[in-house]
């Protein structure tokens, strides 16, 4: 969802956002999002950065 540009969270009522799309608060979201870009990075450099 990011990648096809859906916002995370916006004040804007009516804007479809990944956190409204997933029933996940905006700081869930960032949660996840941290977590798989550093599950993608550490397997990118062959360690274990979990």
């Amino acid at each position: 969802m990011l990648r096809q540009g859906f916002p995370i969270d916006s004040k804007e009522p009516d804007v479809m956002t990944i956190a409204k799309a997933l029933g996940r608060s905006e700081k869930t979201v960032r949660t996840y999002r941290d977590k798989a870009f550093a599950t993608l990075r550490a397997a990118m450099t062959d360690g274990d950065e979990r």
